[in-house]
C-alpha cells in the first residue's frame, strides 16, 4: 500500500494546486479525481492509512535489514536519509513549492550526511563503504521509506493539524501491523484463537487472556516503566513533536535537524549508560550544529 500511494501522488502529470488551510475537521468533500491533482486526500482516514503503510513498511525494512548487519553498518546506511528526504520531497511533494529544493538546502543535507556518518564511526576507525547485499538494501528501502514519510507528513499537513496526524498515523500503523500479526505471524491471539481445522491452535478467548495477563503479571515494575516510556517519549510524543516542527518546516530542511539523531544518541548514551561521548561524536555533532542555521 506504502509503495502505491508513492506512485499515485509521483505520477500526475497536472501541477497540484495550492491546498487549503482549512482543518480536516472543517474540510469539505472532495472528489478522488481532485485529491489525486492534489497528492493530497482531504479523508483523513485515508491520510492515516498512507502515512500508516509507509511508516510500517520502513520499520519492516529496517527490522529486517539490522538483523542481517551489524549495528554500525545499519546506523551508516540509514543516514542516507539525509538525501533521501530532499529527492523524495522533489519526487513526492504536493505542490511546486514543496518539490522545489534549493542548493543551500541540498548543501546542508550533504553536511548532514557526511557529518552524521562521521559521528557515527568509533575511534581510530577509517570509513569503508559497506558492500551492498540483502540486508544493506533492506536498510537502504527504510532509510526511503523513513524518508518519504517526513515528506507525505509536510503534505498532508496542509490540511490536517498536526494533532490529527500524530493520531492517525499511530492509529494507522498499529492497526496495519495487528493485521500483518493476525495474517502471518502464529504467536499471535488472532492464530491462538482460530480452529485448528483452520491452521489455528483452537485456544478460547479465557485461554488466550489468560496467556496475556500471565505474560504481565512477570513483567517487572522497571521493564513495565521503559516500556511505556519507550512508547510515549519515542513514539508518541516524537511523532508529536515532528508533526508540529513540519507544520512550518519543509521535509528537507526538517531532514537537516533530524541528522543530530547520532549526537543526541550519544547524549542519552552518557546519561542513562555512562557511555563517555567520544570525538568523533563531538567532532561530527559540531559540524552538524554549524549545518543549522
Amino acid at each position: 500500500m506504502a509503495v502505491f500511494s508513492l506512485a499515485i501522488f509521483s505520477i500526475s502529470k497536472s501541477d497540484s494546486v495550492e491546498l487549503p488551510p482549512a482543518l480536516a475537521s472543517n474540510a469539505q468533500p472532495v472528489a478522488f479525481r481532485e485529491q489525486l491533482r492534489r497528492r493530497v486526500p482531504s479523508s483523513v482516514y485515508v491520510a492515516s492509512a498512507e502515512l500508516g503503510a509507509i511508516g510500517l513498511v520502513g520499520t519492516l525494512f529496517n527490522t529486517q535489514g539490522l538483523s542481517q548487519v551489524p549495528g554500525l553498518t545499519g546506523a551508516v546506511l540509514l543516514a542516507a536519509v539525509n538525501i533521501f528526504t530532499p529527492l523524495t520531497s522533489a519526487l513526492f511533494g504536493a505542490n511546486a513549492k514543496e518539490r522545489e529544493v534549493g542548493a543551500s538546502t541540498w548543501l546542508s543535507c550533504v553536511v548532514a550526511l557526511a557529518a552524521s556518518t562521521f559521528a557515527l564511526l568509533p575511534e581510530g576507525a577509517g570509513f569503508e563503504l559497506p558492500a551492498i547485499g540483502v540486508g544493506e538494501s533492506e536498510v537502504l528501502a527504510a532509510a526511503f521509506f523513513f524518508s518519504a514519510a517526513k515528506v507525505r507528513l509536510s503534505s498532508h499537513l496542509k490540511l490536517h493539524d498536526a494533532d490529527t496526524c500524530t493520531v492517525g498515523r499511530l492509529v494507522g500503523q498499529a492497526g496495519l501491523a495487528a493485521a500483518g500479526l493476525g495474517l502471518l505471524d502464529e504467536t499471535n491471539a488472532v492464530h491462538e484463537l482460530l480452529p485448528s481445522e483452520r491452521g489455528g491452535l483452537g485456544m478460547s478467548l479465557v485461554q488466550v487472556v489468560d496467556q496475556g495477563l500471565d505474560w504481565t503479571a512477570n513483567l517487572s515494575g522497571e521493564q513495565i516503566f521503559w516500556i511505556v516510556a519507550s512508547a510515549m517519549l519515542s513514539g508518541a510524543c516524537a511523532l508529536f513533536c515532528q508533526s508540529k516542527g513540519q507544520s512550518v518546516v519543509p521535509a528537507p530542511r526538517a531532514q537537516v535537524f533530524f541528522s543530530t539523531s547520532p549526537l543526541f544518541g550519544a547524549l542519552w548514551a552518557l546519561l542513562l549508560l555512562r557511555e563517555p561521548i567520544t570525538a568523533h561524536e563531538l567532532q561530527g555533532g559540531a559540524v552538524l550544529l554549524l549545518g543549522i542555521r
